[in-house]
């Protein structure tokens, strides 16, 4: 039922004027069924142009809906509903909150240097890619930032320093360069610093300066005063490359420049540089293409036992000729091939050929050991360690018949990946060799800790002997260390026969060198062993 009315001001007022029958009542305009008001009615007021409308309603059977089971489920339904929607937008928010703050993290781990809080190298790069297509002639440098003997500091004192002393690095370097400059650390020791807008040569030539002399300063770290030094790299845009990756490697060229000047310095990439970077990718090109016409060979030199005095072992030496005949050093190649990892190909090539000579020699009833030379790139990989097994194994040899020679300065580096696989060489039986051992920052600590079988003694420790009673005081020393150490030695670089009599009388165990023998074809190898062995 429907009622309306208008003329008061309110529902209250209009029934007010119905019960006392005043004057005002018959005055109120009135549609509908007036027995509403006696209802239980619910009422509106709604403002219109002439005054003020009243919508009453009420229940024709003077009865709402009962409020019974259905309709309290219908109720508790609802509010139900409302709040899982409520909870399922919260979640959401709070989702999307989590997501956002993850990819922030995830977008700064990916750009961003743990350590330092600097840029790292793939935000470095980025930013030079961004720099170098954009089209306009701003000129900028690079500066190549090569830290001299990080890694004695963490070795003497422990990586947690090393990294203090990264982050102590990173403010002196902020606090020399200007805003609009970017400073990244690329990994290591090694940080990239690029400079925008400079007047001149001579200002980079100078902010080098200042750089290498403000880090020279000592360091406080952990109640020490550690000196450091860096050796800095300088590629010019345009001048030295148009294009990031070729800038960066430049730059770094320019570091090893400096490092081979004498450290605590810096170069700038110059046509020498260039030349010589172009000679390197002359012989990369060339190696490449000698690996596919087999121009590259072994050869092996023998190494002797003194207390059988048979030849029990050889060193396998990789030697390469060119289609033109020329004979390539393997100073002048080798190096090359670490720096563009071209020596993983070498490496597998002299591993495989090593494993069918070996098996040529056996067959020949001459069951030596054979050393291989083992770079320090080669050994990141421990699937790449399981194929060296796995070769070694489908030709048929003994773990024990090889052994991997290592250079010093793997060691000393401490990575722990590269240590791991060498334990894990060691425990599947090949033999471990120091190469070179005495040459760089030698320590009795990497004896101690690392799985060596033998250090093999340079050659610059004998090639006065026995005239220099102080090479012949160190040859005595180290073969004491050695001996306590329960390791062998073998002594390269024998040339005369008073040196073989010498490391006779000091009780050596091993003898290479050209007293002996020069490096040999497989060919000459067997004919050589025929005749020393018997």
């Amino acid at each position: 039922q429907l009622m309306i009315s208008s003329g008061l001001t309110s529902v209250d007022d209009y029934l007010f004027a119905l019960k006392k029958n005043i004057k005002d009542s018959e005055e109120l305009f009135q549609r509908g069924d007036p027995s509403v008001w006696q209802k239980d009615y619910v009422a509106i007021e709604i403002d219109v142009s002439s005054g003020q409308w009243i919508l009453a309603l009420a229940p024709k059977d003077n009865g709402w809906a009962k409020r019974d089971n259905i309709y309290w489920i219908i109720i508790i339904a609802g509010w139900t509903l409302s709040f899982l929607m409520i909870a399922f937008m919260y979640n959401l928010v709070a989702t999307q909150s989590r997501l956002r703050t993850a990819l922030t993290t995830i977008d700064r781990q990916a750009n961003f240097d743990s350590i330092t809080d600097l840029p790292n190298r793939r935000a470095f790069v980025d930013y030079l890619n961004q720099l170098t297509q954009s089209g306009n002639d701003q000129h900028f440098a690079i500066l190549f930032i090569d830290l001299d003997h990080f890694k004695e500091v963490n070795d003497s004192l422990g990586h947690d320093a090393g990294d203090e002393l990264l982050v102590s690095v990173a403010e002196r370097l902020r606090s020399q360069l200007r805003g609009s400059d970017f400073i990244a650390r690329i990994g290591g020791d090694e940080f990239v610093v690029v400079i925008n807008r400079f007047k001149s040569h001579e200002v980079i030539n100078d902010l080098a300066t200042q750089i290498n002399r403000h880090l020279s300063e000592p360091f406080t770290l952990r109640q020490n005063q550690i000196q450091t030094t860096c050796s800095i790299g300088i590629a010019l845009y345009p001048d030295d490359g148009m294009k990031a990756a070729e800038l960066l490697k430049n730059a770094d060229l320019a570091m090893y420049a400096a490092k081979t000047a004498g450290r605590r310095t810096h170069y700038f990439f110059n046509d020498e540089l260039r030349a010589q970077t172009e000679r390197q990718n002359t012989i990369h090109n060339r190696m490449r293409d000698g690996l596919k016409r087999h121009e590259f060979s072994l050869v092996y030199q023998p190494i002797v036992d003194f207390s059988s005095g048979k030849v029990t072992k050889c060193e396998a030496l990789l030697r390469w000729k060119d289609e033109d005949g020329n004979v390539i050093s393997p100073a002048e190649f080798i190096p090359v091939a670490e720096r563009t990892g071209l020596i993983h190909e070498l490496g597998q090539f002299v591993l495989e050929q090593a494993c069918i000579d070996w098996v040529t020699v056996h067959k020949s009833g001459y069951p030596i050991e054979v050393s291989i030379n083992r770079s320090e790139r080669e050994l990141n990989d421990m699937e790449v360690a399981k194929q060296w097994l796995s070769c070694i194994k489908q030709h048929g040899i003994p773990t024990e018949s090889i052994t991997f020679e290592i250079t010093e300065s793997l060691l000393m580096s401490n990575k722990q990946r590269q240590l791991q696989i060498l334990h894990y060489l060691r425990s599947q039986g090949v033999q471990l060799a120091i190469d070179d051992f005495g040459t760089g920052y030698s320590s009795i600590n990497y004896l101690q800790r690392y799985p060596v079988d033998y250090i093999k003694i340079d050659r610059s420790f004998l090639n006065q002997a026995p005239d220099d009673r102080v090479q012949v005081a160190l040859l005595d020393a180290l073969l004491r260390v050695a001996r306590a150490l329960d390791i062998d030695v073998i002594a390269e670089g024998v040339e005369t026969k008073r040196q073989w009599e010498l490391l006779q009388q000091q009780q050596c165990d091993f003898a290479q060198g050209y007293f002996i023998s020069e490096p040999l074809t497989l060919d000459k190898l067997l004919d050589f062993l025929r005749k020393w062995q018997f």
